[in-house]
């Protein structure tokens, strides 16, 4: 009898082993490598109006920036910014990595060729970021320099004797160039931007001030003023519109190249910056920085003094405290515009924003 019970367990034993190799690559398949997926994630997800791909992104990574490893290599979702309302993306493992696509998951072991006919909806793709939150900072030049400033066209007057110009009020404008098309933003000069670390000028600050349409060319030229952000006063200056330099099809994806700079200004002038609020960072395309980039922002350290020293000795550093993360969304060639994508504590002019780091 133990013989035979003997060849039984033996038998027994490679029936599971046989199972355990059967089921082992599906063990494989959803052993997650790459990119950390939030806890609980639904392995389907239906883009819904008002999404951006910032959104979904967040929805399934813990660090939205990693998403270009989550759609790359996909021929499905080959341009991740035609995203629509509507469509439904599949979350499937792929060599034990995670990846999304627009075709359910077909069964294992199961190859279906199958002809396609792809469509593109009537509604407009998701945009990266919360455009509206921009737009309006996007009506004029953002960033100009001094010689631009001073060669630029200027209102000399106002129409009816007015002092002052606002919507629909005529404004008479030197040196308009009939080249440089009809349309012009009504800018004024702003703040200084100048690196804090080295001391160097970037720039200044081009506030948008109104829209001024010209209705006839001359050597004092005719032109009617709308869309007034301010009051406008003689000597602001006409420069062309900049919408034609900004563009959406940009994805959130970490840096390649080692970041080190600062937010050296905060639009509307607030003191404290939280979410979706615009800042200005004294690094550009010179430094590598490009649109779609994700930056952490941290907040820097305090300097104090240690209790256990003298009055007399010098104050310590704290270290830095991470603060949140911003997106790139336009670049010069010495600054960077920023949206504030995430904010864990009050962030502030001067803080300091680096390559982000995952899971931090």
């Amino acid at each position: 009898m133990g013989k035979y019970k003997g060849l039984a367990q033996y038998r027994l034993t490679l029936v599971l082993l046989a199972v355990c190799a059967l089921l082992a690559p599906a063990a494989v398949v959803h052993a997650q490598e790459g990119p950390e997926l939030n806890p609980d994630v639904p392995l389907e997800y239906v883009v819904k109006r008002g999404d951006t791909l910032w959104d979904i992104a967040e929805y399934f990574l813990r660090d939205p920036w990693l998403w270009p490893e989550l759609w790359n290599a996909n021929p499905q979702v080959e341009n991740p910014h035609l995203i629509f309302p509507g469509e439904v993306l599949y979350l499937v493992w792929v060599d034990g990595r995670p990846r999304l696509q627009r075709e359910p998951p077909e069964p294992r072991n199961l190859v279906r060729v199958r002809p396609q006919i792809r469509s593109t909806p009537l509604e407009a793709a998701i945009p990266t970021i919360p455009l509206d939150e921009i737009l309006a900072f996007l009506k004029g030049p953002r960033v100009i320099d001094s010689d631009t400033y001073e060669d630029a066209p200027h209102i000399v007057a106002f129409g009816d004797n007015r002092l002052l110009g606002s919507d629909e009020a005529d404004a008479y404008v030197r040196h308009a160039d009939e080249a440089n098309g009809y349309q012009y933003a009504v800018v004024r000069k702003g703040q200084v931007y100048r690196d804090p670390d080295t001391g160097k000028l970037l720039g200044y600050e081009a506030i948008p001030v109104a829209t001024a349409d010209i209705q006839r060319f001359e050597k004092v030229s005719h032109a009617r003023l709308s869309e007034s952000n301010l009051e406008v006063r003689e000597l602001d200056r006409l420069m062309p519109q900049a919408y034609s330099d900004f563009r959406t099809d940009f994805y959130p994806h970490a840096p390649t190249e080692n970041i080190e700079g600062r937010i050296i200004a905060v639009y509307d002038g607030v003191s404290q910056i939280g979410q979706y609020q615009i800042v200005t960072l004294n690094r550009g395309s010179k430094h590598g920085i490009e649109a779609g980039h994700v930056l952490r922002v941290m907040q820097a350290g305090e300097k104090i003094r240690d209790p256990k020293s003298s009055r007399l000795a010098p104050k310590i550093q704290l270290p830095d405290v991470d603060a949140g993360h911003l997106m790139v969304f336009l670049t010069y060639e010495d600054l960077s515009y920023g949206l504030i994508m995430r904010a864990t504590r009050p962030i502030h002019i001067l803080d300091k924003v680096v390559n982000p780091v995952p899971g931090a």
